[in-house]
């Protein structure tokens, strides 16, 4: 990006944006899917272990 001409800065910036909105939104979805779904059934059960992998 530092080197670039007008149009590949402007592409760099572009990518850059879409990575990170890409990152922010996989990062807040799943830490609201597990927190809604997720912690209440695993509370409910009985057999935690099964959750984890763990025979």
């Amino acid at each position: 990006m530092l080197m670039g001409q007008d149009l590949i800065k402007g592409f760099a910036i572009t990518i850059s944006i879409g990575i990170l909105a890409s990152m922010v939104t996989a990062i807040l979805g799943t830490h609201g899917i597990y927190g809604s779904l997720l912690c209440a059934k695993i509370a409910r059960d009985k057999n935690i272990r099964k959750w984890f992998g763990v025979r």
